[in-house]
């Protein structure tokens, strides 16, 4: 409920996040997720209407897979999320041929979120690793 949101919203950041991977681990829903230490630098994802609120912007539309891949970067926000992990939560399964599809969806939401998406702030890719969600500051 938007009460819930609000009380949830009100969350110092690292109660939020163990919430949220609380969530993803139990499978009980979170409907909307965060990270940023200031409203007006804050990524608000609503997981049920896969609508993402970037600061004061207005929402933006996600697609289901746009969705659940900023969820599993904001659950886990400064720590890099390894590559297998992302495509397993993304889409299920694992193959050296979705490498180039997450990265095509990594394009995508980057155009989304990125003030400057040709030099990425807040999605950044870790060589070798995957990628990492910093909290806007």
């Amino acid at each position: 409920s938007t009460k819930d949101a609000t009380r949830f919203s009100e969350l110092p950041p690292v109660a939020q996040r163990y919430v949220q991977r609380l969530a993803e681990i139990t499978g009980v829903p979170v409907s909307i997720l965060s990270v940023g230490p200031r409203r007006e630098s804050t990524l608000r994802l609503d997981r049920e209407a896969h609508v993402l609120h970037v600061g004061e912007a207005p929402p933006v539309k996600l697609t289901k897979l746009e969705a659940r891949l900023l969820q599993i970067l904001i659950a886990n926000a400064g720590h890099v999320v390894g590559t297998e992990r992302l495509l397993t939560h993304v889409w299920g399964h694992r193959g050296s041929g979705d490498r180039q599809l997450l990265k095509q969806l990594v394009h995508r939401l980057r155009q989304k979120i990125e003030e400057d998406p040709a030099a990425p702030q807040v999605l950044q890719t870790v060589a070798g690793a995957g990628y990492r969600l910093e909290e806007k500051g």
